[in-house]
């Protein structure tokens, strides 16, 4: 494998990460209840989807006391 080869294979894999982001942005809406692993702490977060943006969303814990801005890819559906 020569450098073009690597050149070419990391373009495909940002490319198909992007593609992974986007999809997951889109199974969000504003109100939807989601789940998270805190990664500090290790803990499941429940918490609401306050704002959908391009890489990240927006989550209230707490009832809107603090908000986090997380990748749509650590999100799960409650």
């Amino acid at each position: 494998m020569n450098m073009e080869d690597i050149c070419m294979l990391t373009t495909y894999v940002n490319q198909r990460i992007e593609t992974l982001r986007t999809n997951a942005v889109l199974n969000f809406t504003k109100g939807d209840k989601v789940e998270f692993t805190d990664s500090r702490t290790g803990k499941v977060q429940p918490g609401v989807v306050f704002k959908v943006k391009k890489k990240y969303i927006e989550i209230d814990i707490l009832d809107g006391a603090m908000r986090y801005n997380v990748p749509s890819t650590m999100l799960r559906s409650v």
